[in-house]
């Protein structure tokens, strides 16, 4: 195996997206830099293109589009809890 596996993982980077190499650390390092995610309309993109290898890049086997999106929940989760907890 290349990469950890992320999902077992609990150490960063933690991948999310084996063929274009988005973690759940850059997803929400996005999310605080601009208040959303692009990712998953990225990798929509780019799957439709025929650019992606989710069979062999991805240790499941598949489609990474459900973790990328649970990754993207929790982290807009987190950064509205945040900026809530700032507000006077």
């Amino acid at each position: 195996m290349k990469v950890r596996f992320g999902a077992r993982d609990k150490d960063s980077p933690r991948t999310v997206c084996y063929c274009f190499g988005h973690t759940v650390e850059s997803i929400r390092e996005e999310v605080e830099r601009t208040g959303r995610s692009t990712v998953a309309a990225s990798i929509t993109a780019k799957v439709k293109a025929g650019e992606c290898r989710c069979e062999t890049m991805n240790p499941k086997g598949g489609c990474c589009l459900g973790e990328v999106q649970k990754a993207v929940r929790d982290a807009l989760t987190s950064f509205r809890q945040t900026r809530k907890e700032k507000q006077p």
